[in-house]
Formats: C-alpha cells, structure tokens, sequence
C-alpha cells in the first residue's frame, strides 16, 4: 500500500493502482483507479482481508488496459539511516 493524495490508502499489485471502494468491518473492497477515468472505465475489483491475512482476492473483472511500471517516489526510497539518505 502506498499513500495517495487525500491522506488514504491505494493498493499497488501487479502493477496496476487501486483505490479504496468500500471498507467493510472485516475487508476491503478495491476498485482500479483508472475505473474513474472516463475513457477507460476500468472493471477490474479485489478484496483484501487484513485481519485475517489471506492476501488479495482478485474479482472476476478483468483490466481492460496494461499494467503500469510504477516507481516508488523519491521520499518514498530512502529510508533513514541509508547512507545516501540526506
């Protein structure tokens, strides 16, 4: 998971984004975030379970487009105490 804009959450897996569609009390619902894109619209789903731990639940809903190389953000890569971290 990695930190968005808003202060939330997204979800990177196999290369493609989601973002949080529903909590519920025991999972998470994800939608991809280009499923607000109004070209692509993109179905695909998954579900996570984090208390329980059992990974990532993948819908039935396919990306109707390729995955994206993602590259972690600058802040994101150094950790403190690295050498090279300033």
């Amino acid at each position: 998971m990695v930190p968005n804009r808003r202060g939330g959450k997204n979800l990177i897996f196999r290369g493609h984004m989601y973002s949080v569609e529903r909590k519920y009390r025991n999972s998470i619902n994800w939608v991809c975030s280009k499923n607000s894109n109004s070209v692509l619209r993109c179905p695909a789903r998954c579900v996570t379970n984090p208390e329980s731990g059992n990974g990532i639940k993948l819908s039935h809903r396919r990306h109707n487009h390729p995955a994206d190389a993602f590259k972690p953000h600058k802040r994101c890569r150094k950790r403190p105490g690295d050498r090279n971290s300033k």
